[in-house]
């Protein structure tokens, strides 16, 4: 019995995973405000 050549290669090939799309970038962060020296060595410790 003779079998379409279509239907044999849709048995044969695996369906095509779905594509995703590229992860979107982060959003861009706030600049930070200037610190005066006074403050910043007790941000940093």
């Amino acid at each position: 019995m003779l079998v379409p050549q279509a239907l044999i290669l849709d048995s044969e090939t695996p369906p095509d995973p779905p594509v995703l799309p590229p992860p979107e970038p982060p959003p861009e962060l706030p600049p930070v405000p200037d610190v005066p020296d006074s403050i910043s060595p007790v941000l940093l410790k």
